[in-house]
Formats: structure tokens, sequence, C-alpha cells
């Protein structure tokens, strides 16, 4: 965020037993291949598990929120978009299926 003050924000709740989600999450970036800098982070907030992706490029979220079906949120100051979604077992089939076909 220090680098890109305006990034965009996909940030998603997982279960603790679902150590795989965030790396299954990052093999669908990286095959998307985003125009600008992205990064992921797996962290808790208020008591919940999330894993967090920060997008440059507006449009590099929004095509990652495409897949996971994320919906706008306003939690966290400081970003210019946020997208929210929950990291169930069919949004992880989803992502799966998406990586088959890239």
């Amino acid at each position: 965020m220090r680098w890109h003050p305006g990034c965009h924000l996909v940030t998603g709740e997982h279960e603790p037993d679902r150590v795989e989600r965030p790396k299954l999450l990052a093999r669908l970036v990286v095959a998307l291949r985003m125009k600008g800098d992205w990064a992921i982070r797996v962290g808790r907030d208020r008591g919940r598990l999330l894993v967090q992706a920060a997008f440059e490029e507006e449009n590099d979220a929004l095509r990652l929120t495409e897949v996971l079906g994320a919906k706008p949120v306003r939690r966290y100051l400081g970003w210019a978009s946020q997208q929210e979604f929950e990291f169930s077992p069919a949004v992880a089939e989803r992502v799966r299926k998406a990586l088959m076909l890239t």
C-alpha cells in the first residue's frame, strides 16, 4: 500500500482448515496475467481468517472479482476500492475451473 496508496483490495474469508485456498488464489492471479503490481497476504481481522489481495490496477481487481463473485464493501480505510467474498468450497471449485481454462 505504501507503493500504491490508491490500491484496490479483494478480501476473502476462509476456514482455518483450508490453508490451500490462499495458494489457489495466488495461482489464479498469476494465471490471469495481471497488468499492474499486486500482493497477497493471509491475516486475521476481528477473529476472521482472511486472504487479501491488493492490486495497483482497478481492472486487475475487477477481473479477479468476476471469478470470485466478490461484492463491494467499505470495511477498511485507505483503499480506492474494496471487494469481499466468502472463500467457500463452491468458490474454490470455480477458481479450479478457471485455472483449467487459462
